[in-house]
C-alpha cells in the first residue's frame, strides 16, 4: 500500500491506516500525528490547513522507514529519538527505560512538598528525567544522579546538556557502591522491580527493545533494590529528610511494610490516575 499521493494528508492516512491493524484506531491515529509531527514539523493545524502541501521523496521515504519500524513493534519513542516528560523533552535510545506517566506522578508529589537548596539524590536515573525535572523546578536544589549503566549514563548527560541544567551525573551501582560522602535531603528512586519470571506477561515489544538492567531485579527478591536504597537512606538522609519510590503496584505494600520494619515513619502509599498503588514517601526520624 502506497498514499494516494505526496500530500501531507494522505500521507497521514496512510500512516493511520498500515497502524490500525496493529495498534487499534486511537493509538494508530496518535503515532501517525506523532510521526508528522516529529519527523515532518506537521502541526495538527497543518493537517487541515496544509492538507494538500507535498511532502519531499524524502519525507516519504522516512515515513515508509517508520511505519516498518511501527510494524515491527519498535517503541515511537526510540524511533524519533525523544519524548515528553514533565514538559521537558528528553532524549531517549534503546540503552534507557522509556519515561512513563506513572513517574511524571511521582516527580509531582516530590515537588509539591520540595523546598529549594534542596540536596537530592536521584538512584537509576536512566534518561535523567526526574532528576532534570527536579532541577527545572528547583533551580536552587542540588542534584546527583546515578546510574550502574554506562550507555544510559551518557544519554542522561547528553539531556543535561542540551536543556541547560546543571545536575551532577555519577556512575555508580547502588547494590555493589559505596554511597557518596555527603547528606541529602530526599532521596528518590525508580529502581528495577519486576522478576524474571514475571517477563512472560508483559508486552513483547518492551522485552525486545527496552534495557532489561532497568525493568528486571537481578534475584528473585522484589525488594532487592527497595531494600538497598532505604538502607543507604537511613544513612544518609538528614533528619527529616524524605525518601520516594515508585513501585510494582502487586509489592507496593510490602515495600510499604518492609521501609517500616526498617524504621521509617510517616510512610505513605499513593495511587496513581489508574487507581493503582505505586508511589510511596517515608520520612527519616
Amino acid at each position: 500500500m502506497n498514499p494516494a499521493n505526496n500530500s501531507i494528508a494522505a500521507v497521514f492516512e496512510f500512516l493511520k491506516a498500515e497502524l490500525i491493524p496493529v495498534y487499534g484506531e486511537r493509538e494508530a491515529q496518535s503515532m501517525a500525528y506523532q510521526v508528522m509531527h516529529s519527523a515532518f514539523n506537521v502541526s495538527r493545524l497543518d493537517l487541515i490547513t496544509k492538507a494538500d502541501q507535498k511532502l519531499s521523496e524524502s519525507q516519504i521515504v522516512t515515513s515508509f522507514k517508520h511505519r516498518d519500524q511501527l510494524l515491527r513493534g519498535e517503541p515511537l519513542q526510540y524511533i524519533l529519538g525523544s519524548t515528553m516528560f514533565y514538559d521537558l523533552e528528553i532524549k531517549v535510545a534503546p540503552g534507557v527505560l522509556i519515561p512513563r506517566p506513572e513517574t511524571e506522578e511521582l516527580v509531582a508529589w516530590f515537588l509539591s512538598e520540595a523546598q529549594e537548596n534542596e540536596d537530592v539524590w536521584d538512584i537509576g536515573t536512566g534518561s535523567g528525567c526526574i532528576a532534570l525535572a527536579i532541577k527545572k523546578d528547583k533551580p536552587s536544589a542540588n542534584v546527583l544522579a546515578s546510574d550502574s549503566q554506562n550507555e544510559a549514563l551518557q544519554i542522561a548527560k547528553d539531556n543535561g546538556q542540551g536543556l541547560k541544567l546543571d545536575v551532577e551525573f555519577i556512575l555508580h551501582d547502588i547494590l555493589t557502591d559505596l554511597p557518596p560522602k555527603k547528606s541529602f535531603t530526599r532521596i528518590i528512586s525508580n529502581p528495577p522491580y519486576i522478576l524474571q519470571e514475571e517477563s512472560k506477561s508483559m508486552p513483547q515489544n518492551v522485552l525486545d527493545h527496552e534495557p532489561h538492567a532497568a525493568l528486571f531485579t537481578t534475584t528473585n527478591d522484589p525488594l532487592q533494590f527497595y531494600r538497598k536504597i532505604t538502607e543507604v537512606a537511613n544513612d544518609l538522609l538528614v533528619s527529616g529528610g524524605k525518601l520516594y519510590f515508585e513501585c510494582h503496584e502487586e509489592h507496593a505494600l510490602k515495600v510499604y511494610e518492609m521501609v517500616v520494619e526498617m524504621g521509617m515513619k510517616e510512610v505513605e502509599l499513593r495511587t496513581d490516575m489508574q487507581g493503582k498503588q505505586r508511589m510511596l514517601r517515608a520520612s527519616k526520624v
